[in-house]
């Protein structure tokens, strides 16, 4: 009698099969073109332009405030707290909820000032110590002109003329850090969402909590790693202070998740008790954040409601409200859009943007496009224990993933195979790096080399008389479980290898990864632009609990290389040795690099000011505006 879960396994695929069966290959033909030339647009950093994608483009509508845009999220946040969390999917909400120092914009990738007014980047100098008087001395007399007195009373000193720059001798300088000081001179007109004002003390406080190893959110004080110290030089005037040189210096110090003080700080507190007021704090899910939008409702399991901040310090928004609508699913978010309960659809699979709409979109209704995502899919393996831990069985089933057929069937033509964890979009990734090819005899001999045989003809290999057995984590109704797992399973039978879908609710598979739980999991991670590898790659993180190294890959030639482009300003440089990084880690096989797909979406025709950017989280929805 089969098991439950093998009955499910063999529905599953048996629903693919029927899927790829109804495929049409012109659709996905189609697909594929568009799917390319997208590539190319983005590649070539071609501007997007306004309602592109909307029916009656060529007709204009005047902006004008008012309405509630209903928009679809796949899963729902477990707090609004961003400080807490690293959930990048989640960044349509974190956008409108919350303020940053500064942002990247969402075309050009440039740094543009947002609670900061300016940014100015200066050398980090240290000087050595003279070593013969003790602090507190005078080192030295002022001169000035001294006026003869008149009469009693002040006297004006007038000082002598001084330098116009700081001249140092070089036997006192102990070090330069090139770029290590960022010093943000923030606005003075910023204001959290209770009336409360924002000031540099805001900063400060929240850098401590980034950097408080008791909050355990190592996913995002890694990120601040980098940074040696935060200084406030008055009320409103930050410094960060990088102790090596960093290509991003300035992006990761504006990436600081910001916290009311005044609502957060516990005075006198330890570490351990200031951690646990962040996070059990009752604000958590009723944020009191600096965005455009304010918190107005939270229907657990349901719906997050936003409403316009009357005392946003920037362009006011567009939209009254904002309805982030939890549904899990291309399904129901499509028809929730086609039955009018929804305004923006996201994440729609290839058939249902393909077929579902329908090819006449101004007869529908609807506006519909798509964006590359920044997201990757990829297996990690465990590299702490075996079977993960052997370099040559995960080159060896690095041959067992059928990429290409995964995207026609799966994704109706809009992907492409990747080769290593950067932005395929971006300038550090390497495109003339060859990916392993499909090829299960390849596959098979090189197991049989690295001791893998099947010698009691049970059809599973077995080396020392154990059979090769391996467990996939991955969370229930997701794409791994439902297509991903089921089609390595089955090319991995074809080799005398057994694979097992560990499939688990979201709280447990967190749990799991951070515990280290697992011989494979299937996730994506979000990349975009350049990116920085040390968070993930570098062994520094391999055994910490938590981080974001979930595979324990640790590689001493690969650390260098991380170090050395981290503190390398010169771009070409510094993109070669990313590259030499790509290829170095693709050859390890940590991870089995699947693809980069597309988000897909569409939307209802009454919104207008729609701009798809090419960078997430690809839209501005404070811009949307009833044209009709």
């Amino acid at each position: 009698m089969r098991s439950p879960l093998l009955i499910a396994i063999a529905a599953l695929l048996a629903c693919a099969l029927a899927r790829a069966q109804q495929i049409d290959p012109a659709d996905v033909a189609e697909n594929q073109r568009v799917f390319a030339s997208a590539v190319e647009r983005a590649l070539a950093r071609t501007p997007p332009l306004v309602d592109a994608a909307h029916p009656r483009r060529g007709t204009p509508a005047s902006p004008r405030p008012g309405g509630e845009l209903r928009v679809q999220i796949d899963r729902e946040p477990s707090s609004l707290n961003y400080l807490l969390h690293a959930e990048g999917e989640l960044e349509a909400i974190w956008q409108e909820l919350h303020a940053y120092l500064a942002r990247p914009d969402l075309t050009t990738l440039e740094l543009v000032p947002e609670l900061a007014r300016a940014i100015e980047i200066a050398d980090r100098v240290t000087l050595r110590a003279d070593g013969e008087r003790p602090r507190g001395d005078a080192i030295g007399i002022l001169e000035g002109e001294w006026p003869r007195p008149k009469s009693d009373g002040p006297v004006r000193l007038r000082w002598r003329e001084g330098e116009p720059a700081l001249e140092l001798d070089a036997s006192r300088v102990e070090r330069v850090v090139r770029g290590g000081a960022i010093t943000f001179r923030l606005r003075g007109d910023a204001r959290w969402h209770d009336g409360a004002p924002f000031d540099a003390d805001d900063v400060l406080f929240s850098y401590a909590c980034a950097r408080n190893e008791e909050l355990d959110a190592p996913g995002i004080s890694a990120l601040f790693d980098a940074i040696d110290e935060c200084r406030a030089l008055d009320r409103y005037t930050v410094r960060f202070l990088f102790a090596e040189p960093h290509f991003q210096a300035p992006r990761v110090a504006a990436a600081l998740r910001l916290l009311p003080r005044h609502l957060y700080e516990r005075p006198g507190a330890s570490a351990k008790e200031q951690a646990a007021a962040v996070r059990e704090h009752e604000r958590n899910h009723s944020f009191v954040g600096l965005g455009p939008y304010r918190f107005a409702a939270w229907e657990r399991g349901a719906r997050i409601v936003l409403e316009r901040n009357p005392d946003f310090f920037g362009a006011p928004p567009l939209p009254d409200r904002i309805v982030f609508r939890v549904l899990a699913g291309s399904g129901p978010g499509l028809r929730e859009l086609l039955a009018g309960n929804l305004d923006l659809a996201v994440g729609l699979s290839g058939s249902d943007y393909t077929v579902g709409l329908g090819k006449d979109t101004l007869a529908s209704g609807f506006a519909k496009d798509f964006v590359l995502a920044h997201r990757y899919t990829f297996i990690a393996w465990n590299l702490r224990r075996a079977p993960g831990s052997s370099r040559e069985l995960r080159r060896a089933l690095a041959h067992t993933f059928d990429v290409e057929e995964f995207v026609r069937l799966i994704g109706y033509g809009f992907g492409a195979r990747i080769t290593g964890h950067a932005s395929m979009l971006g300038p550090a990734y390497d495109r003339d790096l060859a990916p392993f090819p499909f090829d299960l005899e390849r596959a098979r001999s090189l197991l049989a080399a690295a001791g893998w045989r099947d010698g009691d003809g049970d059809g599973l290999v077995e080396r020392d008389g154990v059979p090769l057995r391996l467990r996939l984590l991955c969370v229930a109704a997701s794409p791994p479980a439902r297509f991903i797992g089921p089609q390595w399973q089955q090319s991995l039978r074809t080799i005398g290898v057994d694979l097992v879908l560990d499939i688990v609710d979201p709280n447990t598979y967190t749990a799991r990864v951070q515990q280290r739980d697992f011989d494979t999991l299937c996730m994506d991670w979000i990349t975009t632009g350049e990116v920085d590898y040390y968070p993930i790659w570098h062994s520094r993180y391999a055994d910490e609990p938590g981080s974001l190294n979930v595979a324990g890959y640790g590689n001493p030639r690969i650390d260098a290389l991380i170090e050395e482009a981290r503190m390398t300003s010169g771009d070409a440089e510094r993109h070669a040795l990313w590259k030499l990084v790509q290829r170095g880690i693709y050859e390890d096989q940590p991870y089995l690099f699947l693809y980069r797909g597309a988000t897909r979406m569409a939307w209802s025709q009454r919104w207008r000011g729609v701009t798809l950017y090419p960078e997430r989280p690809n839209w501005r929805l404070r811009e949307w505006y009833l044209g009709e």
